[in-house]
């Protein structure tokens, strides 16, 4: 599900990371990515949600989480006045349709930390209408709630590595970013090797966590 209104802050989708020969880490800087603040009123505690948000947010982390779900916790959330944000915010991209806008009710964010795999701080956000529908949600429905799930990523590096050889390229010398990608509702770890120390030129792959394959690749001499 893609957001179509104007995010202000940085998105929590895309994190760029240093790490070693093997190692790659996920690790959000602390930062709030609320939007439209400007209409909205800020929640600190869980208690402070609505009884039925509070279940419903409850119920999703179970359903989407799985074995991970333990291993989240609650940042912080904000109410927004979406009659004010529609009346105001003169931006008709935020709309999905005249009728029914994509503006948020409630914003929850949340901490997902699990240093097994990799993850140091990983920031979730789970946007719900009034009802408690979820309108976006940056974690994929279906399997990232198993670590089982997940590849090892030492495994997702070497066929990374292995790919860039076959086209020439050396892997020395690259960066790495993981993220959520909308459009294929995976997390996918996004490779760039570089010809030289100025990262000029080069091969950039990238590569479901779920399974070895090649979603998209592109070269730069």
């Amino acid at each position: 599900m893609k957001i179509l209104y104007v995010i202000i802050l940085l998105s929590l989708n895309g994190v760029k990371f240093g790490f070693g020969q093997t190692k790659m880490i996920v690790e959000d800087e602390v930062w709030e990515a609320f939007t439209l603040q400007e209409f909205s009123s800020k929640i600190s505690k869980v208690d402070d949600l609505p009884k039925d948000i509070q279940r419903r947010m409850k119920a999703i982390i179970a359903e989407v989480f799985w074995d991970l779900k333990d291993s989240i916790r609650f940042f912080g959330a904000q109410v927004i006045d979406v009659k004010s944000a529609v009346k105001h915010v003169n931006r008709p991209s935020i709309l999905m349709s005249e009728r029914k806008p994509l503006i948020p009710k409630y914003e929850l964010s949340f901490s997902l930390q699990d240093t097994t795999i990799g993850i140091i701080r990983y920031y979730v956000l789970i946007h719900l209408d009034d009802y408690g529908q979820i309108l976006d949600l940056n974690w994929p429905i279906g399997y990232g709630g198993s670590k089982r799930n997940l590849l090892d990523r030492r495994l997702i590096y070497e066929f990374a590595s292995r790919e860039v050889t076959k086209r020439g390229f050396s892997y020395d010398n690259y960066s790495v970013i993981f993220k959520y990608n909308e459009e294929y509702a995976q997390l996918f770890w996004t490779f760039n090797f570089f010809k030289n120390n100025n990262e000029e030129g080069g091969y950039t792959v990238t590569i479901p966590w779920s399974e070895l394959k090649i979603i998209e690749s592109s070269s730069e001499q």
